[in-house]
């Protein structure tokens, strides 16, 4: 990147968000270390227990929330694996889906309410696609697509992966290289020219021929995988968890009447 003038500035944006969120983590980690904040808050937890067990009418009330608490996280950890490669791989780092998923909102408003209402969105839908293109390198998202999709298929669980992206792979010869020239060869949004030619002359045109792209069915599929299989039941989790934090945070000023949270 920092060979090539042009590369430099398209990713120097993306290379900035990116560094700002590991300092972001390392930033926590070194705050949780700092502070000891770990060690208190098993301390906390520890001391709560005890304080549970000595009275009958805490421990009836509350001393369920342990076991629940790990039940439930226990039931949410394969989903929140599989949702982290998803979200980072078919929405965040290949910016061919990220362009994919984007068009995705056009064309359900082409599809839903009709020419004349998605006519009205074209300005949008034009600046969307020149900001995009205007810092994009298909050459460095080809390679940084092998390196992922290998990811994604040896990451989350089997049955939390696409169907489609599966077929695709094994009839590239599980060849991750040779996969992400097919995709970009066959896939019209990865060349900038044809894009912009045919959404310049027939946007109607354009809007149509997306929901057939090569890469945008893969994108979907993905995404859309992901949300059924893998952010439902997670969201459905994620909010019984939410629930028993409420109780907990009950329990918590019951047991330490003297604290305050």
């Amino acid at each position: 990147m920092k060979a090539d003038e042009k590369t430099r500035l398209q990713y120097a944006a993306k290379q900035f968000r990116m560094a700002n969120s590991w300092k972001k983590w390392i930033g926590q980690n070194q705050g949780f270390k700092s502070t000891g904040a770990i060690a208190k808050r098993k301390a906390l937890e520890a001391e709560f227990f005890r304080r549970i067990n000595e009275d009958k009418v805490l421990k009836n009330k509350y001393g369920h929330l342990l076991e629940d608490f790990q039940s439930l996280y226990s039931q949410l950890e394969p989903y929140a694996l599989s949702k982290s490669y998803i979200d980072e791989i078919g929405n965040r780092n290949i910016e061919l889906f990220q362009l994919a998923n984007q068009l995705y909102s056009y064309a359900r408003v082409f599809e839903n309410n009709g020419e004349a209402v998605f006519k009205k969105r074209l300005d949008r839908l034009e600046t969307t696609l020149v900001n995009f293109y205007k810092d994009y390198n298909p050459e460095i998202d080809r390679a940084i697509f092998a390196a992922l999709m290998e990811e994604y298929f040896n990451g989350p669980n089997r049955e939390h992966l696409s169907m489609y992206a599966i077929a695709q792979i094994e009839e590239a010869g599980k060849d991750y290289k040779k996969w992400s020239e097919i995709v970009f060869s066959k896939s019209m949004l990865s060349n900038e020219a044809k894009t912009m030619a045919l959404f310049k002359n027939d946007p109607v045109a354009f809007i149509q021929s997306i929901t057939t792209d090569y890469a945008y069915e893969l994108a979907r599929s993905i995404v859309d995988t992901g949300r059924k299989q893998v952010s439902k039941p997670y969201n459905a989790i994620q909010n019984r968890i939410n629930l028993l934090q409420r109780q907990y945070m009950l329990a918590l000023m019951a047991v330490f009447p003297e604290k305050r949270f």
